[in-house]
């Protein structure tokens, strides 16, 4: 839900045409990053761009690099490109809905979903993805299942454990994508699941 509205606001808002920052750029600056630790890397970010205090949180790493090689290299804060972005559409070409399932009906989905993924091979395909040997600080290695089922293949959990660890974590992440939905989908057409299907055959 969270990933579908930024989809719908980056085309209705406009997407932010920065240049591309070189390879070599980027590098020096997480290379400053790493030596000096994100609190004073923000510090540093706010001389270089005062405006960026008011819009982003010294503890969000990758929104304060990213501000710093935008400066960096196009010598404008990242928000003031931010501000000169206009969408290529009109705000009627879009209509918006949001499902809204029940919560004890999303809860027994979330588990029929859980039990079904690891039925089809949920385990196997984590067992390849650790023979990649991907970082775990990387975004695909912290995606919910595979720190459940690497306990599981070190024998620490049963797989009865796996399927509640993961429900439990996808819960939680379906309700933090409802609180982002109530706060910025408010002017979405809310619809619940049983009237879906009805609202479809009008439209």
């Amino acid at each position: 839900m969270g990933g579908t509205g930024l989809y719908f606001k980056a085309i209705t808002e406009g997407l932010v045409n920065i240049p591309n920052i070189p390879i070599r750029l980027r590098s020096k600056i997480r290379l400053l990053h790493k030596k000096i630790g994100t609190k004073k890397f923000f510090l540093e970010l706010i001389k270089l761009d005062p405006i960026s205090k008011n819009f982003v949180k010294p503890t969000d790493t990758q929104r304060i690099i990213r501000a710093y090689e935008v400066k960096s290299f196009t010598k404008r804060s990242i928000y003031d490109w931010f501000k000169s972005t206009r969408s290529d559409y009109e705000k009627n070409d879009f209509f918006k809905i949001y499902i809204d399932y029940p919560r004890a009906e999303l809860i027994k989905r979330i588990e029929d979903r859980t039990e079904e993924m690891i039925k089809n091979g949920a385990v196997s395909e984590v067992k390849k993805f650790i023979t990649l040997k991907v970082p775990r600080v990387k975004t695909a290695s912290k995606a919910i299942g595979i720190a459940e089922i690497r306990e599981y293949l070190k024998k620490k959990i049963e797989i009865s454990e796996v399927i509640e660890k993961i429900s439990i974590k996808t819960r939680q992440y379906a309700k933090r994508q409802s609180t982002w939905g109530r706060g910025n989908m408010m002017d979405w057409n809310k619809i619940k699941s049983e009237d879906l299907n009805k609202f479809l055959k009008k439209i």
